[in-house]
């Protein structure tokens, strides 16, 4: 989009599925799932195998911002990052704290259908 933000009337569900919604409605044959969500706000699936990539909270914080900025609901093209870092440190934006996303793996972390856990860094 040449660093424009996205139209108002796009709906980027409808273009990128998220599979963190729907489970395995839109690939019946996958059972993998990669997903920076928290556990709360995954349809849960048992016959799955997550594999659970966290971000440096710093990176993520960064490229949070910008992606905000870039979609034109947010109404944040203007917006500071120093505002937006408060919000994040806060747990005022989509999904909730970041923090809380972390940990909120933890409980599962055992479960033999989270077949990963792992940084970005890690995979470097």
């Amino acid at each position: 989009h040449n660093g424009e933000p996205l139209p108002s009337h796009f709906k980027i569900g409808d273009e990128i599925p998220w599979l963190e919604k729907n489970g395995s409605t839109y690939c019946e044959d996958h059972v993998k799932l990669k997903t920076p969500l928290p556990l709360h706000l995954l349809n849960w699936n048992d016959r799955a195998k997550y594999i659970v990539v966290a971000w440096n909270p710093k990176d993520f914080c960064v490229s949070y911002y910008h992606h905000t900025r870039g979609f034109v609901r947010y109404d944040y093209a203007h917006g500071t990052f120093d505002d937006f870092f408060r919000c994040f440190l806060d747990g005022a934006v989509d999904f909730g704290d970041f923090f809380d996303r972390i940990v909120s793996w933890q409980s599962r972390l055992n479960d033999r259908n989270v077949f990963f856990f792992c940084t970005y860094e890690q995979l470097m």
